[in-house]
């Protein structure tokens, strides 16, 4: 535990006097309100990662923190305040794949609002805190009892006038449909994404994105186009929603309907749009490349002020600028300026793999193109990725091409899922074949490279959980 002699040195001037000089040893409430000088805002929101400065800061608050419970270990205000300093020190060290770091801070994030909690139970910032930290860390089923408890903890405040937990609330019901997602209960979700829509928006737009993005989580790629026909029935001048049609009928490998939905979304667009034009390039049918190419071209030689150094960079390499080494070079250096600009990741290098998988399967090097898609699928991107569905149907074509054999990461004996040394009980398992339309429950065949296989299981323990492997992509 930290001293207030090392604090001293922190935080001089403020609390370092001259030797002779008497001082007040400052109390918890204190070192509370001087702790919250170094912690960014909270918003509710996941932060990616801390700059330097950033981090120091945080970590200084952390100490002030630990320092204001020891004295006063009923600090509830306390309690919480170094929950939300150590989650935020938890998810940038897991972001940069320190793992004992990152867990180490998760464990402290909990334990300090577990004790938040037991001193007060109803109080919904905690509980959804909480939730948010088991969250970021992969305890779907502890995060949704948290999310439950504050919510239901913000509705007895409401009821009792106290308006001013609603923000809390908003974001519990948000996050709330997320962890449904993420457990694999899908129909729990939508239903959750339906009532928390009919609450807060007046606009449909936004509840058939967040079912589409359910539908497409869970394979059904039938159900995610229904949500997007829905947007163009309502709104038929939303270029968006002719988009992302366009990409699921990619997936589906119907190069004809994919290039018909991507050239609406392009004659409805309110600014060109460098992501609609590329994926035309990518996905056009043979009679209609050569027009997409050049539109491509014309628009990167002419871009916007608005379009990034790395998008414009990622479109002239899909015309062929540059070598896939090169590329991936450049997706390395993009990933540590958006690390010391405190950005989002957003999984870049999986993004990057596909399409430098892409340019070799283009030159002809199906060795190499499979080895970069079967990196992209070496990442797990928690909400649906584009790049990481078509690299799953890139590698199952090239598997077949080159005739690869088979070998799921797994073995299922009766209802009991084993894998590198876990073992879990299986609720619910579908298969995925690339290029189909719905998740199936039983394949018919054996697994061939690329088929997907999702399973909702129990550990021993009783925590649940969503697990997804490819065939062959290890």
């Amino acid at each position: 535990m930290l001293t207030l002699a090392p604090l001293a040195l922190c935080l001089a001037p403020a609390l370092v006097v001259a030797p002779a000089q008497a001082t007040e040893r400052p109390d918890a409430e204190t070192l509370v309100a001087q702790a919250w000088l170094f912690l960014p805002a909270y918003d509710g929101e996941h932060r990616a990662f801390l700059s330097d400065e950033l981090r120091t800061n945080t970590a200084v608050g952390a100490h002030l923190l630990e320092a204001a419970v020891e004295l006063e270990p009923e600090h509830l205000r306390g309690l919480w305040s170094l929950g939300h300093a150590r989650i935020l020190l938890a998810e940038d060290a897991r972001n940069r794949d320190l793992g004992d770091v990152a867990r180490a801070h998760y464990v402290g994030a909990v334990s300090a609002l577990s004790r938040s909690i037991d001193l007060f139970p109803t109080d919904p910032w905690a509980c959804y805190a909480r939730g948010a930290a088991h969250t970021a860390f992969g305890a779907d089923n502890a995060a949704l009892r948290d999310l439950d408890a504050a919510i239901e903890n913000a509705d007895a405040l409401i009821a009792n006038g106290d308006n001013s937990i609603s923000w809390l609330r908003f974001k519990a019901l948000e996050w709330r449909a997320e962890v449904l997602m993420r457990l694999g209960e899908h129909e729990r979700a939508r239903a959750a994404l339906r009532a928390f829509h009919s609450e807060f928006s007046n606009n449909n737009w936004p509840l058939y994105i967040a079912l589409a993005e359910s539908y497409e989580r869970e394979r059904d790629f039938a159900g995610a186009r229904a949500s997007y026909d829905d947007i163009v029935a309502e709104f038929p001048t939303d270029h968006q929603a002719y988009g992302l049609l366009g990409y699921l009928e990619g997936l589906v490998d119907d190069r004809e309907r994919a290039t018909s939905r991507l050239l609406e979304a392009i004659e409805n667009e309110l600014e060109p749009d460098m992501y609609l034009r590329m994926w035309l390039f990518l996905l056009a049918t043979d009679d209609a490349l050569a027009s997409a190419e050049s539109d491509l071209r014309l628009f990167l030689e002419n871009p916007p002020d608005s379009l990034s150094d790395w998008d414009r960079g990622l479109g002239l390499f899909t015309l062929g600028e540059g070598t896939p080494a090169e590329f991936l070079e450049r997706a390395r250096a993009e990933v540590e300026r958006r690390i010391a600009a405190d950005e989002a990741l957003d999984d870049l290098m999986c993004e990057a793999s596909f399409y430098a998988g892409w340019r070799e399967e283009r030159g002809g090097n199906p060795r190499a193109a499979l080895d970069a898609y079967r990196a992209a699928l070496a990442f797990h991107p928690p909400k649906w990725k584009w790049e990481w569905a078509f690299a799953r149907l890139a590698f199952a074509r090239l598997a077949a091409e080159l005739e690869l054999a088979a070998a799921p990461p797994f073995t299922i004996d009766g209802d009991e899922l084993a894998w590198d040394g876990e073992t879990a009980r299986i609720e619910h398992a579908t298969w995925h074949v690339p290029g189909t339309e719905q998740p199936v429950r039983e394949l018919g065949r054996d697994p061939l490279p690329g088929d997907l296989f999702q399973a909702n299981v129990r550990y021993a323990d009783g925590r649940a959980a969503l697990v997804r492997f490819v065939v062959d992509a290890r």
